[in-house]
């Protein structure tokens, strides 16, 4: 009898998020490719704090694209955001920031 084991492997981003400067005011769109085992999870933060979606904030991981779309920044949005990616193998982040043009200093 022969037996096969999948072999599994943990989350890596094969495309990461961006450093971004936008003006005050406008959409702004995080957007980053994960790879490894299925399935994989997602998870989004700002400045460490766990961001759930709302009616400003979108966020949407389809065919190993993770996504997160503020639909109007304010001064509150500037900071930094990582991407979490997690399988029962392991985790994997990325992250960026976001400078906002317009904001007082």
């Amino acid at each position: 009898m022969v037996y096969f084991t999948e072999h599994k492997i943990a989350p890596s981003f094969v495309r990461k998020i961006k450093n971004m400067e936008i003006t005050l005011g406008q959409p702004v769109t995080f957007e980053c490719c994960t790879t490894g085992s299925a399935p994989i999870k997602t998870s989004w933060f700002k400045d460490g704090i766990k961001l759930l979606p709302g009616e400003n904030l979108m966020i949407s991981f389809i065919e190993n694209v993770a996504s997160l779309n503020i639909l109007k920044t304010d001064m509150n949005h500037a900071g930094e955001y990582t991407c979490k990616a997690s399988n029962i193998v392991g985790v994997a982040s990325c992250s960026s920031k976001l400078a906002l043009k317009g904001m007082l200093d």
